[in-house]
């Protein structure tokens, strides 16, 4: 089974690039692909028919569609959920965190000192690491989709974790602290042979600039940026219970749901996916409300693949009657083990 294969390397690599057909008698053909373009995993024999396609996506990292010869292929480079690190246990990282977890990141807090480094102090981090900031980052995998929040007890930590950071693979960086610490901090840097474009991937002091200095308004100010950071890639995030779910039953009789075109004010995004279940139960979500419910209903009944369109206008013609002002189009591929 393709999706299992795919479940797989997202757990091993954090990430996954897949090709599927949209059109014509090969609707719902898809392949796996590797970081060389190879094809690591297929569900149609003759996979020549990908050929072109994949020539055309070999240096994209965003989800996209394309058109070849009259058929549609959709390109989905799509992420784990992604993990944010916060370096440092004090007062701000105290009202960060349950905010973080609540914008569905994978959380884990970093402190050497055990009294604010523990579970009764941050409930809703998944990870709890009690060790010197040097030995933390042994313990983190180094991964692009992940988000380093620098917020440690002084200067001393806060340039070392930031030059760690900096050093890794990741989707963003942030250190708290004044601006004239910041200025002293780059010069260092600068010092050490970091390049412009490596430093300025910093985002220092952090946070969007909103007034307040409390930690919970600072907190606000860097979940802000984080969630902008997050969302200006076109690239699509696997929900963590769809992911656990294929990669942990054998036997699996459901529908995968896929937005794979939208256009206006729809609330989810291409690459979005919701697991629908037989009877009727999901896992995911394709944006909720009456699409939703639709697409539960197809879903359900579904013994081939499909492909629908739904509209979300208010204009006589709208499927649904709702008032968003926009469609999307739906890809359902059956899976079955």
């Amino acid at each position: 089974m393709i999706y299992k294969d795919i479940m797989q390397a997202l757990e091993e690599n954090g990430s996954y690039r897949t090709i599927t057909i949209l059109d014509g008698k090969n609707l719902g053909a898809k392949i796996l692909l590797d970081k060389d373009n190879k094809i690591m995993s297929a569900n149609i024999e003759d996979i020549s028919i990908f050929n072109e396609i994949i020539s055309q996506v070999k240096d994209s990292n965003e989800t996209n569609v394309y058109v070849i010869d009259g058929i549609r292929y959709v390109y989905e480079v799509a992420y784990d959920v992604p993990s944010l690190i916060i370096l440092g246990g004090g007062h701000v990282a105290y009202a960060f965190a349950p905010i973080a977890k609540g914008l569905d990141y994978k959380v884990t807090v970093c402190d050497d000192r055990i009294e604010f480094a523990n579970k009764e102090r941050f409930p809703d981090a998944d990870n709890i690491i009690f060790d010197s900031f040097e030995n933390a980052y042994e313990q983190i995998p180094d991964k692009f989709n992940t988000y380093y929040v620098i917020v440690t007890r002084g200067h001393k930590y806060d340039n070392y974790c930031l030059r760690k950071s900096l050093d890794r693979k990741c989707a963003y960086v942030g250190m708290i602290g004044s601006r004239s610490k910041v200025k002293y901090i780059k010069e260092d840097l600068r010092k050490d042979g970091y390049s412009e474009e490596t430093i300025n991937r910093a985002h220092t002091p952090i946070g969007i600039d909103l007034p307040g200095n409390l930690p919970m308004e600072v907190a606000v100010s860097i979940a802000a940026e984080v969630t902008c950071v997050r969302h200006n890639e076109k690239v699509s995030e696997m929900d963590a219970p769809i992911k656990n779910y294929l990669l942990n039953n054998d036997k699996i009789d459901a529908v995968m749901a896929t937005i794979v075109k939208k256009t206006g004010s729809s609330p989810r995004d291409i690459g979005s996916k919701m697991l629908i279940f037989r009877d009727g139960t999901i896992l995911g979500s394709v944006g909720g409300g009456s699409v939703e419910y639709a697409a539960i209903k197809e879903g359900m009944k579904l013994t081939s693949d499909a492909i629908n369109t739904y509209d979300l206008s208010n204009s006589e013609s709208a499927t649904l009657g709702m008032v968003c002002g926009g469609t999307i189009e739906i890809l359902f591929e059956v899976i079955k083990s």
